[in-house]
């Protein structure tokens, strides 16, 4: 009967104490030794801290739950290539490349190895 009232009470102030409990930091459980060694008084108030450890899981979970999902992460799509061109003697040079400074660098080395550098300035860029 003892133990009733006892368990009763318990689980009385882990339930009215639920939200104290939500908002203070989270209690840690170590693990206990050999129990033949606790006096009752000491094995109820592990049983107390063990609740009082659940209950503060217990409404951890129920706040996730009942939060509202996180927006979705939205990726940007890359950003179109850019494409440049230059023309020398009769011969057209295109070169892609994610930037249009990186498009243009390729196209005027294209365009120089084969033919002269000065020939290589109307470089014509688009994306």
């Amino acid at each position: 009967m003892i133990r009733r009232l006892l368990g009763l009470s318990l689980f009385a102030a882990v339930a009215v104490s639920s939200t104290a409990l939500a908002d203070e930091a989270p209690y840690r459980i170590y693990m206990g030794r050999d129990y033949r060694g606790y006096t009752v008084q000491e094995l109820q108030k592990r049983v107390y801290d063990l609740e009082r450890a659940v209950m503060q899981l217990q409404q951890r979970v129920y706040n996730l739950e009942a939060a509202p999902p996180p927006p979705p992460v939205v990726v940007a799509p890359p950003a179109p290539p850019w494409t440049c061109t230059v023309s020398a003697f009769g011969q057209t040079y295109v070169q892609t490349a994610q930037s249009r400074g990186q498009a243009e660098a390729l196209v005027r080395k294209q365009c120089a190895d084969a033919s002269h550098e000065m020939h290589c300035r109307n470089v014509r860029c688009s994306q």
